[in-house]
């Protein structure tokens, strides 16, 4: 049917095959070009050699004892290509052909004997020195060296560029809410990271380190998340990563990668693709015996790893049966890593903790709000309804990172680190308890001898505040603690301070404070 202004046509048959974006398209183009692939392996079943396609982007991996055995049998598959290709109709491009040898030692210029292929094809030449270093395979950046410092910078190139798009919409004192920064970080931004990580993050664990990711790789992405981070929370740029992670419930870079990657190798284990891998990974030249060295090949030791992670997940669910009847449990062990996931980012931010609570930012003469509590995946609730503003200045005045001179002192960006008033230093716990400058204000949140008591319970009182009365209390500093950062949010967007959570919530809590630490 053809519709256009004043005129629809009527309906008549289109004659072009599958429709454009049915499922079945991909699925017939691979009974398509299945012999392809195929034939080459059952003609020559003594060479070792590994193909596979993505819609019509097709791959060879040849493994042999020289660089001239494989241009050798490369050359012997194009043929049988080209034999099955021209009665099919099909034309290759050697144009287009890439070749790359895997090495870390010398450069191999080395090429199949195909017309229209020149050592200009090969990655990472000697001869040309505008040379490829890399080779895209479904987006995954791929080295000779396999080193993936290749694949971190693209990934670093394309998060950076959707950071760009997040900050037209964003700032720390408008646009969307933190909740919805949050989600948009995990759902788009995140994920460019995480791509395809089960086949270029392997865990370094102490031993066969050879192909695993760096440290220095890790570390890499560990800052790219705190860039992340920075700007979707508002927060300072000196705000510890790990903080940043537990105030927004995101879990560290690592532990994400390994929870997805370990998902993957789960779900493949027992699989066709799973086991291939395995064979491959044992003993990748033909009729080759398998040496103790490849006992610490890291992808046989991550798919050992996910087999003991697959029977526990079978045995603490109880899901025997459905595996054994084949049903899909994948949900199961998304579920189990997930938990797992939670329990490793707590264990990291308790360690975190310890290490720096004494180097911690002081906010009540202890330590910031967020060194107090543990890991916790419900922390973002603090934020429900409140504005970009007042979740901004919530997280300043948990980590202890703000405007404030106490803060800004620390890092030579103020003279001193007295509060205006003169009375002590400029933290937040000054300003909400004793500023004598606030004291008028102060009334609207609770009697004027509420600050007055010991320090522990002073502590409890801080944490409460801006955890459980999150939403006034923000509202009320937006008001009050005179920031530039905030001026305009002050004078353009308004936000009221209502007194009645103080007086029915926070006053019997303090009164039963008081009563467990006996009198003052």
């Amino acid at each position: 049917m053809l519709r256009f202004p004043g005129y629809v046509s009527e309906e008549f048959f289109v004659n072009t095959g599958i429709p454009q974006g049915s499922p079945l398209s991909p699925i017939l183009f691979v009974f398509f070009s299945a012999p392809m692939l195929e034939k080459f392996e059952r003609l020559h079943p003594d060479l070792n050699i590994f193909a596979f396609s993505y819609v019509d982007d097709s791959y060879i991996l040849v493994t042999s004892r020289t660089f001239g055995e494989n241009r050798e049998i490369l050359e012997k598959y194009h043929e049988q290509v080209m034999e099955w290709a021209t009665p099919n109709g099909i034309r290759f491009d050697p144009g287009k052909y890439k070749v790359m040898h895997f090495t870390r030692t010398e450069k191999c210029d080395l090429y199949p004997r195909i017309p229209g292929l020149t050592v200009k094809h090969v990655i990472n030449n000697s001869v040309d020195p505008e040379a490829p270093k890399y080779l895209r395979i479904l987006g995954v950046m791929v080295d000779p060296a396999l080193k993936w410092d290749a694949h971190i910078a693209n990934l670093e190139s394309k998060v950076k560029k959707k950071l760009g798009f997040l900050k037209r919409i964003s700032s720390s004192v408008m646009g969307p809410n933190l909740i919805d920064m949050r989600r948009l970080y995990i759902t788009s931004v995140r994920p460019i990271i995480t791509y395809a990580c089960a086949c270029w993050f392997v865990l370094a664990d102490g031993k066969g380190q050879q192909f695993r990711i760096t440290k220095k790789l890790i570390a890499r992405l560990d800052r790219l998340q705190r860039e992340c981070l920075v700007e979707i929370s508002g927060a300072y740029s000196q705000t510890p990563v790990m903080v940043l992670q537990k105030e927004l419930n995101i879990e560290p870079i690592e532990v994400a990668l390994h929870r997805i990657a370990t998902a993957h190798r789960v779900r493949n284990t027992n699989t066709l693709e799973g086991e291939r891998m395995l064979k491959v990974a044992r003993r990748p030249f033909h009729r080759m015996r398998s040496f103790a060295c490849f006992d610490v090949h890291p992808y046989w030791v991550a798919y050992q790893q996910a087999g003991l992670v697959r029977g526990e997940i079978v045995q603490h669910y109880g899901l025997e049966r459905s595996v054994r009847l084949g049903r899909n449990v994948s949900g199961w062990f998304n579920q189990y890593l997930r938990e797992q996931g939670v329990l490793r980012s707590a264990y990291l931010w308790a360690e975190f903790a310890e290490k720096h609570a004494l180097k911690a930012p002081r906010t009540c003469g202890y330590e910031a709000v967020t060194y107090m509590g543990e890991w916790c995946t419900n922390i973002m609730s603090i934020h429900l309804g409140k504005t970009r503003a007042q979740s901004t200045i919530l997280l300043h005045m948990r980590t202890g990172h703000n405007g404030l001179n106490a803060n800004l002192f620390s890092i030579n960006r103020a003279d001193t680190n007295m509060c205006p008033c003169g009375e002590g230093e400029h933290t937040v716990e000054h300003l909400l308890f004793d500023c004598v400058s606030l004291a008028r204000q102060r009334r609207e949140l609770f009697p004027a001898d509420y600050g007055k008591c010991d320090d522990d319970l002073r502590r409890l009182k801080l944490r409460y505040l801006l955890t459980q009365c999150a939403g006034p209390v923000s509202a009320w500093a937006l008001k009050n603690f005179e920031l530039e950062q905030f001026s305009w949010t002050k004078e353009h967007l308004p936000v009221r301070t209502r007194a009645f959570p103080f007086s029915s919530v926070i006053l019997p809590f303090l009164r039963d404070l008081s009563d467990r630490q006996g009198p003052q």
